[in-house]
Order: structure tokens, then sequence, then C-alpha cells
């Protein structure tokens, strides 16, 4: 009991409930197609992704694409180096809203950090108005912007003091 500070902390502790996935990506191979199979582990399987195609590309755009329901997803993929582009997510609430699932997915934000959880619209809307989490739509997503700005000071002050460590 000592640990829970909020509802996120709550929700966050219940298996197979909630994603979370760092997105500075430097620790994934392949990590569009990872933070897919994970979201639909999430979902119950409710979002079943099919022929994952995940052409990460550490300097330039990536090419994401999945099927759904028989139906083919694409997509370009801004990268800045080694962080995701979340709008991925809104791709994959785009194929469960066109093959009727009743759920989309959700994000939370820790810093550079961002979990997920998959809610139908009655979920969302009791979460919203009787908790304080803070949830997202994919679009809304500020993590990659917090965690480069982070680092970016991180490099700043390691540079100030670079003559101090050697």
């Amino acid at each position: 009991r000592s640990d829970v500070r909020d509802s996120l902390t709550i929700i966050s502790s219940y298996p197979n409930l909630v994603y979370w996935f760092d997105t500075e990506t430097s620790n994934f191979e392949n990590p569009y197609e990872e933070v897919t199979l994970g979201l639909a582990n999430i979902s119950g399987f409710d979002f079943k992704p099919e022929k994952i195609v995940d052409n990460y590309n550490y300097d330039n755009t990536s090419y994401f694409a999945f099927e759904a329901g028989g139906r083919k997803y694409e997509t370009e993929l801004e990268n800045s180096g080694d962080w995701l582009d979340v709008s991925f997510i809104s791709l994959i609430n785009k194929a469960l809203n066109e093959t009727g699932k009743s759920g989309k997915f959700y994000l939370f934000e820790d810093g550079q950090f961002v979990g997920v959880v998959y809610l139908t619209a009655e979920q969302y809307k009791k979460l919203k108005d009787e908790t304080d989490l803070p949830l997202k739509i994919p679009s809304e997503s500020t993590a990659v912007g917090v965690g480069k700005a982070f680092e970016e000071k991180a490099v700043e002050e390691l540079s100030k003091n670079i003559d101090k460590l050697v």
C-alpha cells in the first residue's frame, strides 16, 4: 500500500493491462513490431495484427504495415535518431475501428516512457470521469519531445563539465 501514489500506479499493477515502452528505441531490433505485438496482447487479442512489416530506419522515415481483418494498413513514420513516432498507434486504432472492434488504445506518459491501455468507450469515460489518470489519444503524445529535451539537456550539461570528468 505504501507504493500506491495515484490511479496510474494502481492500474499499472495489473498484469497484461498496461503495456509500457520507452520511446527511445535503441534497445529494440524491430521496435514497431515489438510494441504492436505487445498491444495485441493487452487487447486480449481483440487486435490481431498479421504480416507486420517494420522497416525501422534510425536516420530516416520508417515504413510500417500490418494486416487486420483482411485489410492492409500502412504508413511512413518519422524517426529522429532512435526515437519512435508514436503516431503508429493511431493507425492501429483506425484498424480497430474499421474492423468493428469496440476498444481502442489510449496512452499514459511518464517522461519518455509511454504506457498503453486498451479500453472500450464506456471504460474510457469511466476512467476519465472517476480517476486522475492522464489518458491521451496517440496524437496528443508529448513523450518523444519530453525525452529528447531531457537528453539534449543532459548532453549539454555533460559537454560543459567534460573537463572535470577527464
